[in-house]
């Protein structure tokens, strides 16, 4: 079914030097930072931040990402870069029983890219009205829709009640 090829010398390195590189490590790196750093990721980080202990968790994470999450993102990017293969390849390369790691991989992040764009159409949108003044959410729309009371009512109920 599948035929060997044999592939001459010259033309192996033509194949090789055929795949596009970095003009520069730092357009590399910040290429890589760029991908991993999102809004969402800062502000997931700050409500965990303040919910989950303060400084104290703040150690522990920055701690377990440079204990885990950076060797393992540099073993990854060396991985690729030493085999010259994309996530999917890699994986086949290592051991051709685990190539579905790559796969899932490749699932991984197209489904977070969608979500992540939804996420920064929001920061855009609203980062847009904000330039207006006033700004929409000044004034809540749904008072209309409340059962009769407006916000004269509402602020005279609660100053019914301190008072008693």
């Amino acid at each position: 079914m599948y035929e060997k090829v044999q592939v001459t010398e010259k033309k192996q390195s033509e194949v090789l030097l055929a795949r596009p590189f970095w003009s520069s490590k730092a357009e590399y790196i910040l290429a890589q930072v760029g991908f991993s750093m999102k809004p969402s990721c800062l502000w997931r980080f700050a409500h965990l931040w303040l919910n989950s202990g303060g400084c104290s968790f703040a150690a522990i994470y920055i701690f377990m990402l440079f204990l885990v999450g950076v060797p393992l993102v540099f073993l990854e990017m060396a991985a690729g870069q030493s085999m010259r293969q994309g996530g999917m390849g890699v994986w086949k390369i290592i051991a051709p029983w685990i190539g579905g790691v790559g796969y899932s991989s490749f699932m991984v992040c197209f489904i977070l890219g969608l979500y992540f764009n939804v996420v920064n159409s929001w920061i855009i949108f609203y980062m847009s009205q904000s330039f207006q003044f006033p700004v929409p959410w000044e004034k809540c729309p749904l008072t209309m829709n409340s059962s009769g009371f407006g916000e004269e009512e509402v602020k005279e109920e609660e100053k019914g009640k301190m008072e008693k």
